[in-house]
């Protein structure tokens, strides 16, 4: 899926991490180990920054897109445009690798 269809669809989505991921916390960042294996039947983990795993952290299947954005401006000094450009694309980013999924709208 392109950036650009992810941000047309309704900020009211919400999505769910996968089950069975495990994090382990690194000094800059964060590795992601998803439960299942890449297109070659092998495992492999998911290198994040700590603004992507702080919205990782607030995917919980409750949460829609535009809350997630709203603590992320409440969070940090950023311009509202560049922090939503950013959740969708850190969602979309953990959406193909399968680390989250979406559930429906809100």
């Amino acid at each position: 899926m392109q950036k650009e269809e992810l941000i047309m669809l309704n900020s009211e989505l919400v999505f769910k991490k996968q089950d069975g991921i495990v994090v382990t916390p690194l000094d800059d960042c964060y590795l992601i180990f998803p439960n299942h294996t890449d297109e070659t039947n092998k495992p492999y983990l998911c290198k994040v920054n700590k603004t992507a795993y702080a919205i990782f952290e607030y995917v919980d299947g409750i949460m829609s897109v535009a809350d997630i954005i709203a603590v992320m401006i409440n969070r940090y000094d950023e311009q509202k445009a560049e922090i939503e450009a950013d959740v969708y694309e850190i969602l979309e980013n953990l959406e193909d690798k399968k680390i989250v999924k979406r559930l429906a709208n809100k």
